[in-house]
């Protein structure tokens, strides 16, 4: 059995509700094409905003966060900006990235983050859902890995210990280019 509970509060008269000024809310909502796909292939990214109150915002900028060049080629402009975002408008911003090298983990493409304003300047934010893909070893990095094992055990290497080389060379390699892409980073920050 199921009870419900209402309350309901009365306000005397003596005490006064002070009306709140409705403010632009913007809902950002960060897409992909796929989310899993091998290394070479082209994803579709898609950030939507929506202006989904009755006010105007205004200075409406989409932030997307700086891609790896070591991990992806991008396609088109992941920022971008309008001017003015009417109630119930849409805007769209869409770009392509190209996977350039796999991960055996998944990979976070990030938050699509908005900053608006309203027509007395003060500043609002907001970002989409965080977007992950899983990268997935193209059939040559496939073939590879199985010549590297099978080398290995014809060679005297036991399985396990072959498989645990493999994948120690492969994380190595990823963090390798990753340690290079932020120290490049730093030094582009620096200048």
């Amino acid at each position: 059995m199921m009870f419900i509970l209402i309350t309901l509060v009365m306000l005397p008269n003596s005490i006064k509700c002070e009306e709140t000024t409705p403010v632009p809310v913007l809902s950002v909502v960060k897409h992909v094409s796929k989310t899993i796909v091998a290394v070479g292939e082209n994803i579709t990214v898609t950030v939507e905003i929506i202006n989904t109150s009755n006010k105007t915002a205004y200075n409406v900028t989409l932030i997307e966060p700086r891609y790896p060049e070591w991990a992806f080629k991008v396609y088109g402009e992941p920022n971008a900006s309008w001017r003015v975002l009417e109630p119930d408008q849409r805007v769209y911003n869409v770009y392509t990235l190209q996977i350039l090298t796999a991960s055996l983990e998944e990979i976070s493409l990030g938050y699509a983050y908005v900053i608006w304003y309203d027509e007395n300047g003060t500043r609002y934010d907001g970002r989409s859902e965080e977007i992950v893909i899983r990268v997935v070893p193209t059939r040559a990095e496939k073939i590879r890995a199985s010549l590297f094992i099978s080398r290995a055990v014809l060679f005297g290497i036991p399985l396990f210990v072959a498989l645990g080389i493999a994948l120690v060379v492969g994380e190595l390699i990823v963090y390798w280019k990753w340690r290079k892409y932020e120290r490049e980073r730093k030094r582009r920050k620096r200048r």
